[in-house]
């Protein structure tokens, strides 16, 4: 778990960028950049510094902002001048200055969970959340996945407004990692027998489907996995054009994002 996603969430949203923006100028995609931020995924030293750049900030930034308060009373007991008005505010600092301080910092940690969940709500009811209709799961693999691209009872939610797209699928399991997660959401265009040259698609064969890498080549459709296990997740060709009874569709990946909670 990283330390400085909440470092970048802040400073986005404070030059009102929002992922989608931030994806474009960083070159991350927009389901990596929500578990970035939420502390999903490891950054290592260049994440920081393309992030920093893209933010118009130093990295160090990103981790003074990270930086735990001192203590509890600092955080919650107001100056002279300002000092609480209501009997629950009261009543909390008074129990706090009893608490042991490791009973302190346990209801700092608490507090702090509770206040970032209220900003994340105040910042969704800020912006509108858009309704996305997906189909049975994408899956990469050996075998592929049963696909129905009219099976789209099912949906989520988003605060990222969605590209033109065809048809949206849900992805199945880690077979994609590094560059999608279990439960993300691939919006999929079709543009049937285009030459292709490495872009992400779901390639529909038959009843099977299979998302990977695509290179048209002389001896076919050359299908070439993301993620790195070659033993579990190997490359292979289809014959193209197909067999007569052979039904190919090819959905390419405009883009994708990580649901969040309607």
């Amino acid at each position: 778990m990283n330390i400085l996603g909440n470092s970048i969430k802040e400073i986005r949203k404070s030059k009102k960028m929002t992922q989608t923006e931030l994806s474009k100028l960083t070159g991350f995609k927009q389901n990596t950049i929500s578990n970035h931020e939420n502390g999903k995924r490891q950054l290592d030293e260049t994440d920081i510094r393309t992030y920093a750049a893209a933010l118009g900030v130093e990295p160090q930034q990103l981790f003074n902002l990270s930086k735990p308060t001192p203590s509890l009373l600092s955080a919650v007991t107001p100056p002279p001048s300002q000092k609480p008005t209501d009997e629950l505010t009261e009543t909390i600092i008074e129990t706090v200055r009893e608490l042991s301080p490791e009973g302190k910092k346990s209801v700092l940690g608490y507090a702090r969970e509770v206040l970032e969940r209220e900003e994340d709500e105040a910042a969704l009811a800020e912006q509108p959340l858009f309704t996305i209709y997906y189909t049975s799961a994408a899956k990469a693999g050996p075998t592929g996945f049963s696909y129905d691209d009219y099976d789209n009872d099912k949906y989520v939610y988003t605060d990222e407004e969605p590209p033109r797209y065809d048809i949206a699928t849900m992805v199945d399991g880690w077979s994609m990692a590094p560059d999608y997660d279990d439960g993300d959401i691939l919006y999929l265009r079709d543009y049937g027998t285009s030459h292709y040259n490495g872009q992400e698609c779901v390639v529909v064969v038959d009843d099977k489907n299979y998302f990977k890498k695509v290179y048209t080549t002389n001896d076919g459709l050359l299908l070439v996995s993301i993620n790195e296990d070659k033993d579990q997740f190997p490359d292979f060709t289809i014959p193209f054009p197909p067999n007569e009874d052979t039904h190919i569709k090819i959905f390419e990946v405009v883009g994708s994002f990580t649901p969040v909670e309607g």
